[in-house]
């Protein structure tokens, strides 16, 4: 990996040594790995492979900490998904993992830091199109070294929305009015099936807005803080903005000029 941040932050630069630690391995195993089902969602062996890594280089920085993550260090809401150290890391070795085994782009690694309960700093990477989104609070969202911006529409008519559900299908029947809504009204609807690349579309402006529900932490971090720190908005779909309800479950990210009409179905 040949990018570096230009943001000095000590867990935002573990994040990175922690990314370049499986970039290559990402990159050769796309496309060339067989998954199956765990908990009704898809997994490959790649998976656990990267998330193993990445824990192991991250205690070599930090040895008193914890971890949330969709393989190892998986916690449901029921359990409790609050962290009892300093510094909890939130992890998603291969976000898009139907795209990754199937060989079909978008696929990223998701690596977030927060600290004392508040998300502060992390980076999603994107080797197949080497590239990196990554933030720190307070001091905006870059791509790769350029700093970047959320789109400035205001009208569902003239945005693009993707939309993504939980691998449960539990709840899709009650979302069925929303759906068909912003449907009819926004420019596009799309699903790429990778939520992290959604985030980081929405960050530099190729994206207007998207709706994941069902989720997991480590599904949300990067909406949370990429989009934030680009100038949009994130809550969950009651509208609630702080960090601790939107990780619960639900993630409606945009930029920040579409989102009350977004929402206001939920």
């Amino acid at each position: 990996m040949d990018h570096e941040p230009v943001i000095e932050n000590s867990e935002l630069k573990t994040c990175f040594k922690a990314l370049d630690s499986v970039w290559d391995v990402f990159k050769d195993n796309y496309g060339e790995t067989e998954a199956s089902i765990s908990n009704e969602d898809f997994v490959t062996e790649t998976d656990g492979l990267i998330e193993d890594r990445i824990v192991r280089c991250i205690k070599d920085d930090y040895q008193n900490t914890s971890f949330l993550s969709e393989e190892m260090y998986k916690k449901s809401t029921d359990d409790g998904i609050e962290s009892d150290t300093e510094v909890q890391w939130i992890i998603d070795p291969i976000d898009g993992t139907i795209n990754y085994f199937r060989g079909s782009l978008p696929a990223g690694i998701s690596i977030f830091a927060e600290v004392d309960g508040e998300l502060q700093s992390g980076v999603i990477g994107l080797p197949n199109q080497d590239t990196v989104f990554y933030s720190v609070k307070g001091h905006g969202t870059y791509m790769n070294e350029t700093q970047v911006e959320c789109s400035d529409k205001t009208n569902i008519s003239n945005s693009v929305v993707d939309m993504q559900f939980g691998e449960s299908r539990i709840e899709i029947d009650g979302y069925t009015d929303t759906v068909n809504r912003l449907s009819r009204q926004a420019r596009q609807i799309v699903c790429s099936r990778t939520g992290v690349y959604d985030f980081c579309m929405i960050s530099d402006g190729r994206l207007d807005a998207a709706i994941n529900l069902e989720t997991n932490p480590w599904d949300v971090a990067g909406a949370y803080l990429l989009v934030n720190e680009a100038g949009g908005q994130v809550t969950d779909r009651k509208g609630r903005t702080d960090w601790r309800s939107v990780k619960k479950g639900d993630a409606v990210a945009s930029n920040g000029g579409i989102h009350e009409d977004l929402i206001k179905d939920f």
